[in-house]
């Protein structure tokens, strides 16, 4: 079995935001928490927001995810996707919470 490699988190840029210290930076261990190595390497923020204006990204298993965009209705559970939460395609290329998916 091939070994887990930790994925950094991804975080809205208010979580971003709220992870400064009370300088204005980011300390080592906030961005340990994050999956962010010391030092940090260029580029590290926009890698931990991600898809924030978005985009699709790829999870772990090549699953596609990105952020809602509109107001829609989970195929799976029947709830409303509100914008900014996680979705995914389905099997029937449907949209689900992301949570909905199997594995």
């Amino acid at each position: 079995m091939p070994p887990v490699v930790p994925q950094p988190a991804r975080l809205t840029r208010q979580e971003l935001e709220a992870g400064k210290t009370p300088a204005g930076g980011y300390n080592r261990r906030q961005l340990a928490l994050w999956g962010i190595p010391w030092p940090p390497p260029k580029g590290w923020q926009q890698q931990l927001l991600g898809d924030t204006e978005g985009r699709p990204q790829a999870e772990p298993g090549g699953r596609i995810v990105m952020r809602a965009r509109g107001e829609s209705t989970c195929a799976g559970c029947q709830q409303v996707i509100v914008p900014g939460e996680w979705i995914s395609l389905d099997s029937l290329g449907e949209w689900v919470h992301r949570t909905c998916l199997p594995g």
